[in-house]
């Protein structure tokens, strides 16, 4: 009958899968910019971890992971090298309403 051999598009990228859930969970890329990097349309990528039990993080989530991330570079370029905020953004392209966001979020770290 036709259809018994027929694999879910996903499974053709299970071989990749370790690397994928690295960008996704190690380096925090969305599905879009994994399957641009891949070359792989996202939303297999999402059925992907959907099928192997992977937790999806949501996008605030990502955001809040990726700022905390971020937070001992910026505390030490501003607080211990003292460089403005100006001057990180100009050299490392955090904005400053990102910076400001960043030690908000993390003040209980300082």
């Amino acid at each position: 009958m036709g259809g018994e051999n027929r694999k879910n598009k996903w499974e053709e990228y299970e071989d990749e899968y370790e690397e994928l859930l690295k960008l996704y969970q190690v380096d925090l890329l969305s599905f879009e910019q994994i399957g641009e990097r891949a070359n792989i349309d996202w939303w297999n990528i999402k059925l992907l971890f959907r099928a192997k039990g992977v937790r999806l993080i949501s996008h605030k989530e990502r955001s809040k992971i990726k700022r905390a991330n971020d937070y001992p570079m910026l505390y030490d370029l501003h607080y211990n090298q003292g460089l403005t905020l100006n001057q990180i953004y100009a050299k490392y392209q955090h904005s400053p309403p990102y910076i400001r966001q960043v030690f908000r979020e993390n003040h209980s770290l300082m």
